[in-house]
């Protein structure tokens, strides 16, 4: 990294450091695995081409992930995806990214995916 950007411009670091490669999260999540969601609608903030990744966490670990952006499995292999707002026993609640969506509840999951970092082409 040689510049950061901010409210007054492109400002150059007094010294340049070295970038996080989404590959290198693995080392830094205490060995949990990483994930990855691809977004081909604009939905919330998201936009098409987006790659989301995320790190699973144990259920018992929801109250790291309260209030940011979750991957839940659901039966059936399909998924739930939006922030987490609630865990009550073995219930968690996500509250979608798309305007006056109702929150989704997921009873049991074997896991839960924190997303950890946005990959945005230009």
């Amino acid at each position: 990294i040689v510049a950061s950007l901010g409210a007054h411009g492109a400002e150059a670091l007094e010294t340049p450091r070295e970038a996080v490669l989404p590959t290198d999260l693995a080392a830094q999540g205490s060995g949990n695995p990483l994930t990855v969601l691809s977004v081909v609608e604009s939905t919330g903030e998201y936009r098409p081409g987006d790659l989301l990744w995320l790190r699973q966490l144990d259920p018992e670990n929801a109250s790291e992930a309260i209030n940011r952006d979750c991957l839940v499995p659901r039966p059936g292999g399909r998924f739930a995806f939006g922030r987490l707002i609630d865990r009550r026993g073995t219930l968690v609640g996500l509250l979608p990214p798309g305007a006056g969506q109702k929150q989704q509840v997921v009873d049991n999951p074997p896991w839960i995916a924190v997303a950890v970092m946005l990959v945005r082409p230009l």
